[in-house]
């Protein structure tokens, strides 16, 4: 225990680094020599780069790949060579080398937020004709964890008009696996650069777009007339405009100070007090909780997890977490009259993980109901 070093963090003087900044456009020299240590580095591990369907092929365009190792990088370097490119990067990337990555162009976002200044950098990037490098699905997938690419991946391909050039690595997980990194195989790396998309096909994809056809349908059927879209259109986009400044604009919508208050977010959260309910009126159900299917289902589970013998009870008979969850709501509509609940497939269909399934024969449909697939209409008109 002596022997091992003891990291202190000093909690009250955090340097800060600011995410929301241009990335440099490298010059000629660096795209040459980030080419020739890719090249060194490279140069006696067994690896092949093939480039597929790219013959003419000219900035600015999108890079897509998956990510494994470090290698990566120096591989789409030799794929991409003589052309720049501004690779997107999270900010964990920047610890202890934030000069180096400002110094070859990364562009610094985070994981898992909104980003608008990255989407300003992405069109930088391609109004000054270089390539862009975004790895949407990180190093999750070959972690063991499940990933899966964004929707605003695909905005972002069809706002931006560039061509698509999608990525493959094979083999580099194994040469450099995340539990063990610092231990190099000789693993053969085999990666694909394929171009997918030109800006002529993302074009045409636009003219089957469910929005577009919907409307060509409506003013088909003279339900509504192009003059009356364009004015719903003009309508949302003046509205969703106004909303993000009045969001971005630290004198209007302030951030919160969680070094001087680190419990703030739990404070408006979380009351620390008990309301048994609202309000003082029986509650609208259509049947005693006891005539309930599945609470009567639920006798007959097994609330542990082995038997009186010591061996597991079957998956069949245990009492689950959503059992658990399912109970606790049911509880909560038969006391309180004012709990109401709605989303996606909440009533008909039980819910995620069918946590609300058995609901729908006992509680009244004004109280438990389905909405469209719009998560934050549900959390904006819940919360008001």
């Amino acid at each position: 225990m002596n022997n091992q070093t003891k990291t202190e963090v000093n909690y009250k003087n955090i340097r800060r680094y600011k995410t929301a900044k241009y990335p440099i456009r490298q010059p000629i020299y660096l795209t040459w020599l980030i080419w020739v240590l890719s090249f060194f580095a490279t140069i006696f591990k067994k690896h092949k780069v093939e480039r597929i369907n790219m013959d003419g092929l000219k900035p600015p365009y999108m890079i897509l790949s998956n990510h494994m190792s470090f290698v990566d990088f120096e591989l789409v370097a030799l794929g991409t060579y003589p052309h720049r490119i501004n690779n997107v990067v999270n900010i964990d990337g920047y610890y202890k080398r934030a000069w180096l990555m400002e110094w070859i162009g990364a562009i610094c976002t985070r994981k898992f937020t909104t980003d608008f200044h990255l989407v300003k950098s992405i069109r930088k990037v391609f109004s000054r004709g270089d390539v862009l490098g975004m790895y949407p699905e990180a190093r999750y997938s070959p972690c063991g964890v499940t990933s899966y690419i964004p929707d605003s991946v695909g905005m972002l391909v069809k706002r931006n008009k560039v061509p698509v050039v999608a990525v493959l690595h094979r083999g580099n997980y194994l040469h450099s696996p995340a539990w063990d990194f610092r231990r190099k195989r000789k693993i053969p790396l085999h990666t694909t650069l394929t171009k997918i998309l030109t800006p002529e096909e993302i074009e045409a994809w636009k003219n089957e777009d469910v929005l577009v056809a919907f409307e060509n349908r409506m003013v088909a059927g003279k339900v509504a007339t192009p003059e009356e879209f364009a004015q719903i259109r003009e309508e949302i986009t003046a509205r969703i405009t106004k909303i993000m400044k009045l969001a971005i604009d630290d004198s209007v919508s302030p951030r919160m100070d969680l070094q001087k208050n680190p419990d703030l977010i739990a404070d408006i959260m979380f009351s620390n007090e008990k309301v048994e309910k609202m309000e003082d009126r029986a509650p609208e159900v259509l049947a005693p909780i006891e005539e309930s299917p599945r609470v009567k289902a639920l006798k007959s589970k097994i609330r542990y997890a082995f038997d009186e013998n010591g061996k597991p009870v079957s998956k069949n008979k245990v009492y689950g977490l959503r059992d658990g969850i399912f109970e606790a709501i049911i509880h909560r509509y038969y006391t309180d009259p004012t709990l109401i609940a709605y989303g996606e497939d909440n009533r008909d269909w039980g819910g995620a993980f069918a946590v609300y399934r058995g609901l729908t024969e006992v509680i009244p449909y004004h109280r438990l109901f389905n909405s469209p697939i719009a998560e934050s209409a549900i959390v904006g008109s819940s919360v008001g």
